[in-house]
């Protein structure tokens, strides 16, 4: 029949060799998108005090003054149970201040084993160089605004109030003032990561018509997941009608970051008057879990093809949850990954990463126990 049997072992030359699969390395990108969770941590007192030296001075450090228990116990109810502030950075819980205080130091003890910017850092010179160049951070509108009015008008401590209005300077600041002010009082050097000033997306949504590149900044091939995290936070806000209002710009828009802030501390300093409650963020009809801010920000990076940083993990989980529902998984398979050429090395594909997910650091400062609001 013209069938030639061979017995006997078979040769190692003929086996065939499968390469095991290429692990993945997620790398951020150089331009980097913040939502409120981020900007809440790159101005809180945890983030930039010296590191505590122990434990117990962790617990110590927050231990809440009779100042602030006093301006605690006649703030009105509404403040308490807001989820959106726990979840960007300003937990006030309805447990009393010992819970909050065990959050604090725990956040503290966080930051002893790895400060938050140093990692910020580190991954970014990773993928550009030691000086930074060519690093910026973005943010959305509605994150800047929530941001302010967080951080100046209830919450802040003295050094974050400073901070957070550096970040977003006045038209009459020169940068040099702004990075001045935001890195006054801290443990890291001037210009020790490139944040000042943040800069802020001209649109409260992207453009229909913008969608994720191809390939990422450095000539990658940008993972499909992109395309499914645009597509899904697109869908989540088209259900919302009718479309949330607007935030109006923040004081500092209207008027010198020096003078807002003034106003801000006499509103938030104990036993002041709540004349202005923060406005409640929206929250999506799609999924409860999500507010419209954040959608907006995750949208953002999506369709630039920019890594989004948060430390707000429970709408990272609800946001995947949803792109799994509507889309059956998150993007390409292994077996049919291209690699840009030179990308792999070792059987490691280097990749932008969508999500960079860290601890939150919550607003701080007028916890502490050596904490006094100025007259």
């Amino acid at each position: 029949m013209g069938i030639e049997v061979q017995l006997g072992e078979r040769q190692q030359l003929h086996v065939p060799q499968t390469a095991p699969p290429a692990s993945r390395r997620l790398e951020p990108t150089t331009r980097v998108n913040l939502d409120l969770s981020l900007l809440i941590a790159l101005v809180s007192d945890i983030t930039h005090s010296p590191l505590p030296t122990s434990v117990v001075d962790a617990e110590a450090r927050y231990v809440p003054s009779s100042q602030y228990r006093e301006w605690k116990r006649k703030r009105p109810e509404a403040c308490k149970g807001n989820n959106e502030e726990a979840e960007d950075g300003a937990p006030w819980d309805s447990n009393g201040p010992s819970e909050h205080s065990r959050a604090l130091s725990n956040q503290a003890l966080q930051e002893m084993a790895r400060g938050l910017l140093d990692e910020l850092r580190d991954r970014l010179v990773a993928v550009s160089s030691p000086t930074l160049e060519g690093v910026e951070f973005w943010t959305t509108s509605e994150a800047r605004d929530r941001c302010l009015r967080i951080v100046l008008s209830k919450i802040g401590g003295r050094n974050e109030k400073q901070r957070v209005a550096a970040l977003f300077p006045s038209a009459n600041t020169s940068i040099s003032q702004a990075e001045d002010a935001y890195w006054e009082n801290s443990r890291y050097p001037k210009a020790f990561l490139p944040v000042v000033p943040i800069r802020v997306f001209d649109t409260v949504v992207p453009p229909p018509d913008l969608n994720p590149p191809l390939l990422s900044e450095n000539g990658r091939a940008l993972s499909p997941f992109f395309a499914l995290l645009s597509r899904t936070c697109r869908n989540i806000l088209i259900q919302e009608t009718p479309s949330p209002t607007p935030t109006p710009p923040p004081p500092s828009d209207r008027q010198p970051a020096h003078s807002t802030a003034a106003q801000a501390e006499r509103r938030g300093r104990p036993g002041a008057a709540d004349d202005d409650e923060i406005e409640r963020a929206t929250v999506m009809k799609a999924n409860p879990r999500l507010t419209a801010h954040t959608v907006q920000s995750m949208l953002w990076g999506a369709a630039r093809g920019w890594t989004t940083v948060t430390a707000n993990k429970s709408s990272v989980k609800a946001i995947l949850r949803d792109i799994r529902a509507s889309e059956g998984g998150y993007g390409w398979f292994e077996e049919s990954r291209v690699s840009a050429e030179g990308q792999e090395e070792a059987g490691v594909v280097a990749e932008a990463a969508a999500m960079w997910v860290v601890d939150p650091r919550s607003l701080a400062e007028g916890m502490r126990a050596d904490y006094q609001e100025e007259a």
